[in-house]
């Protein structure tokens, strides 16, 4: 199977560039090819070799971070790159170390990366994750859904479409009429649901009846991380398509469901026989379903 090495790079994006034919796959795949390189490897022991040879060229003294880059179904991204301090920022310096734009896009620190990185998949179907091969194309994949996300429309007549955006999830719509737009947030399951729906509108909305008090008018949802401290100033979006606010619509028909995670369900972050575990917003809600 293979592994991704992604070499140091001055890849940047402002907001100037934040346009969706930017970010087409065959153009982001041509800013990737001279960055990115795979390796074969065999076993973790080959995975742990390569990451300390490739990231810190075997100086033990230099943290190395671990990023989860996206947990969706049973496939888990992680991404290993040398941990961002302020000593460690003069010490890359002072080495000549140069900077990672790519993984600085990627990596869930939202702060600045030096030096290579390495972006490996695992199966995470079974208890113990299995490492699975990553090809070119989960790597253009990963890297788009950094500036392009998903979200959905819920339209009065009962049918749903799909959107997609950059800055937020109603950017798409013109300015005169995303002016009569208002705004709630509903925390579920870990995440929290945006949902903007038309004030003008005198035609109720009856989909989302069991997720929110009753709306009007077209309902655009996104969905986000939350927020865990309160130095937390940016939203990191992730996907929401069609099957999963589906499934979510249908869990709330339960009332007796509560929409926090339980305590048995939240181990984002925690270690158990020396091995990371990370929340599957997708799996959990799986899981209720069979369970609801």
């Amino acid at each position: 199977m293979n592994i991704c090495v992604i070499d140091t790079n001055d890849v940047r994006y402002n907001e100037t560039d934040m346009m969706h034919r930017n970010f087409a796959s065959d153009t982001i795949n041509d800013v990737l090819e001279d960055c990115i390189s795979f390796v074969k490897i065999n076993s973790k022991d080959d995975l742990l070799e390569n990451i300390v040879k490739e990231i810190v060229n075997y100086d033990n003294e230099i943290p190395i971070h671990t990023a989860t880059i996206k947990n969706k179904n049973n496939d888990l991204f992680l991404m290993c790159h040398i941990a961002p301090s302020k000593e460690v920022y003069e010490e890359m310096k002072s080495k000549k170390v140069k900077y990672n734009g790519i993984a600085s896009h990627m990596t869930d620190l939202k702060l600045r990366v030096y030096g290579k990185a390495v972006l490996y998949k695992l199966d995470a179907s079974s208890e113990e994750p299995n490492l699975a091969n990553i090809t070119s194309d989960d790597i253009v994949e990963l890297f788009v859904s950094n500036f392009i996300h998903k979200g959905v429309i819920v339209n009065v007549n009962g049918t749903f479409d799909e959107c997609k955006y950059i800055f937020n999830p109603i950017d798409w719509i013109s300015p005169n009429e995303v002016s009569t737009y208002k705004y709630h947030e509903v925390e579920f399951l870990g995440k929290i649901l945006m949902l903007f729906f038309d004030s003008s509108s005198k035609t109720k909305n009856d989909v989302l009846t069991d997720l929110f008090d009753p709306l009007f008018g077209r309902i655009v949802i996104g969905m986000r991380s939350q927020y865990h401290d309160i130095n937390d100033v940016d939203i990191i979006y992730e996907d929401l398509d069609v099957e999963t606010l589906k499934n979510i619509i249908k869990l709330c028909e339960n009332s007796g469901q509560s929409r926090a995670l339980s305590e048995e369900e939240d181990i984002n972050g925690k270690v158990v026989n020396g091995r990371r575990n990370y929340n599957n917003f997708h799996k959990i809600l799986n899981s209720r379903l069979v369970h609801n």
